[in-house]
Protein backbone atom coordinates (compact mmCIF):
# COMPACT_ATOMS: atom_id res chain seq x y z
CA UNK A 1 0.00 0.00 0.00
CA UNK A 2 1.01 3.49 -0.85
CA UNK A 3 0.38 6.29 1.14
CA UNK A 4 -0.20 9.89 -0.43
CA UNK A 5 -0.95 13.17 1.61
CA UNK A 6 -1.61 16.32 0.22
CA UNK A 7 -0.70 19.55 2.00
CA UNK A 8 -3.36 22.35 2.89
CA UNK A 9 -1.79 25.73 1.36
CA UNK A 10 -0.65 26.68 4.65
CA UNK A 11 1.45 23.83 5.21
CA UNK A 12 4.77 23.92 2.89
CA UNK A 13 8.12 22.01 2.10
CA UNK A 14 11.17 24.19 3.74
CA UNK A 15 13.11 23.52 1.02
CA UNK A 16 12.79 21.78 -2.64
CA UNK A 17 14.41 18.70 -1.39
CA UNK A 18 13.00 15.26 -2.87
CA UNK A 19 13.51 12.90 -0.14
CA UNK A 20 12.28 13.33 3.11
CA UNK A 21 12.49 11.93 6.87
CA UNK A 22 9.48 10.53 7.08
CA UNK A 23 9.21 7.55 10.60
CA UNK A 24 6.41 4.62 11.25
CA UNK A 25 5.30 5.05 14.90
CA UNK A 26 1.75 2.36 14.61
CA UNK A 27 0.46 0.21 12.16
CA UNK A 28 3.86 0.15 9.83
CA UNK A 29 6.51 -2.35 8.64
CA UNK A 30 9.52 0.03 9.03
CA UNK A 31 10.30 2.27 11.23
CA UNK A 32 12.33 4.71 8.50
CA UNK A 33 9.81 5.21 5.76
CA UNK A 34 10.91 6.21 2.15
CA UNK A 35 9.09 9.50 1.90
CA UNK A 36 8.93 11.04 -1.94
CA UNK A 37 7.68 14.94 -1.95
CA UNK A 38 6.83 16.64 -4.87
CA UNK A 39 7.08 20.73 -3.90
CA UNK A 40 5.27 21.98 -6.98
CA UNK A 41 2.10 19.48 -6.30
CA UNK A 42 2.38 19.80 -2.56
CA UNK A 43 2.41 16.45 -1.93
CA UNK A 44 4.16 13.54 0.22
CA UNK A 45 4.26 9.94 -0.73
CA UNK A 46 5.05 7.15 1.26
CA UNK A 47 6.12 3.92 -0.48
CA UNK A 48 7.70 1.22 2.19
CA UNK A 49 5.32 1.09 4.99
CA UNK A 50 2.91 -1.40 4.02
CA UNK A 51 5.18 -4.08 2.43
CA UNK A 52 4.35 -7.60 4.60
CA UNK A 53 1.17 -6.89 6.35
CA UNK A 54 -1.56 -9.41 5.86
CA UNK A 55 -4.12 -7.18 7.15
CA UNK A 56 -4.93 -3.85 7.24
CA UNK A 57 -3.63 -2.08 10.29
CA UNK A 58 -6.86 0.01 12.13
CA UNK A 59 -4.67 2.85 13.34
CA UNK A 60 -1.68 3.50 11.09
CA UNK A 61 0.89 6.83 12.50
CA UNK A 62 3.90 8.46 10.80
CA UNK A 63 5.86 11.53 11.43
CA UNK A 64 7.16 13.83 8.77
CA UNK A 65 9.98 15.73 9.79
CA UNK A 66 9.77 18.47 7.06
CA UNK A 67 6.97 20.60 7.45
CA UNK A 68 7.04 24.51 7.51
CA UNK A 69 4.63 25.62 10.08
CA UNK A 70 2.28 28.87 8.82
CA UNK A 71 3.46 32.28 9.14
CA UNK A 72 0.43 33.15 10.87
CA UNK A 73 0.03 31.46 14.18
CA UNK A 74 -3.61 32.45 15.12
CA UNK A 75 -4.98 30.13 12.15
CA UNK A 76 -6.99 26.60 11.73
CA UNK A 77 -5.33 25.07 8.56
CA UNK A 78 -7.73 23.60 5.54
CA UNK A 79 -7.74 20.31 5.04
CA UNK A 80 -4.67 17.81 4.43
CA UNK A 81 -5.84 15.25 1.94
CA UNK A 82 -5.09 11.55 2.12
CA UNK A 83 -4.88 9.10 -0.05
CA UNK A 84 -4.26 5.19 -0.09
CA UNK A 85 -3.60 3.38 -3.35
CA UNK A 86 -1.91 -0.40 -4.45
CA UNK A 87 1.10 -0.30 -4.26
CA UNK A 88 2.12 0.90 -7.78
CA UNK A 89 -0.35 3.07 -7.46
CA UNK A 90 -2.38 1.45 -9.93
CA UNK A 91 -5.36 1.79 -7.61
CA UNK A 92 -7.02 3.70 -5.31
CA UNK A 93 -8.01 2.25 -1.89
CA UNK A 94 -9.55 4.83 0.24
CA UNK A 95 -9.47 8.67 0.40
CA UNK A 96 -10.57 11.71 2.81
CA UNK A 97 -10.03 15.28 2.53
CA UNK A 98 -12.26 16.63 5.27
CA UNK A 99 -11.07 16.89 8.91
CA UNK A 100 -7.42 16.84 8.76
CA UNK A 101 -6.40 20.53 9.78
CA UNK A 102 -4.59 21.89 12.11
CA UNK A 103 -5.12 24.25 14.64
CA UNK A 104 -2.31 26.62 15.63
CA UNK A 105 -4.80 28.80 18.20
CA UNK A 106 -5.49 26.07 20.29
CA UNK A 107 -4.31 22.79 22.09
CA UNK A 108 -5.39 19.03 20.52
CA UNK A 109 -7.68 18.29 21.05
CA UNK A 110 -9.86 21.66 20.09
CA UNK A 111 -10.85 23.06 17.17
CA UNK A 112 -12.04 26.12 18.43
CA UNK A 113 -11.45 27.14 21.90
CA UNK A 114 -11.89 30.59 24.57
CA UNK A 115 -8.97 32.67 25.17
CA UNK A 116 -7.09 29.87 27.16
CA UNK A 117 -6.10 27.33 24.37
CA UNK A 118 -6.62 24.27 26.43
CA UNK A 119 -10.62 24.90 26.97
CA UNK A 120 -12.22 23.88 24.13
CA UNK A 121 -15.31 25.09 22.85
CA UNK A 122 -15.76 22.83 20.38
CA UNK A 123 -13.37 19.65 19.13
CA UNK A 124 -11.60 18.14 15.62
CA UNK A 125 -13.35 16.43 13.65
CA UNK A 126 -11.78 12.70 14.22
CA UNK A 127 -10.82 13.35 17.85
CA UNK A 128 -11.56 10.64 20.32
CA UNK A 129 -12.63 12.88 22.44
CA UNK A 130 -16.24 13.27 23.01
CA UNK A 131 -17.36 15.52 25.13
CA UNK A 132 -16.24 19.71 25.31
Amino acid sequence: MVIRLTLPPQINFPANNYFYLCTGLNGTDNKNLRCVGDKAAKTLTVYNGFNRTATMPKIIMFSVDVLQNPAVTNITTDSFKLETFTYFESRKLDSISKFLTVSFNCSFPCKTCAEEKTYCTSCQGLANEKYL
